[in-house]
């Protein structure tokens, strides 16, 4: 049997990502018995971690025709 935190070491391998100090004492400290649960402990850090820094934001630029009014309307070319 494979102990869980040796599945968490082999995933932040694979995912060639070095886990911070707080996420190794938490999982260290934590008992998991079974990989769902250490699975869904790695995404709720990761989610957590990534609202607290601001999710990136993108916008996409598009020009289609449409038959409605939608968007920004651009009346003479830039």
């Amino acid at each position: 049997m494979i102990p869980i935190q040796n599945l968490y070491y082999l995933l932040c391998y694979a995912w060639n990502r070095l886990p911070e100090q707080q996420e190794l004492l938490a999982i260290n400290t934590t008992t998991f018995h079974r990989p769902l649960e250490l699975l869904t402990h790695v995404l709720l850090t990761g989610t957590r971690r990534l609202v607290h820094r601001g999710l990136p934001v993108a916008y996409t630029e598009r020009t289609e025709e449409l038959t409605e009014l939608r968007g920004r309307v651009q009346l003479a070319p830039p």
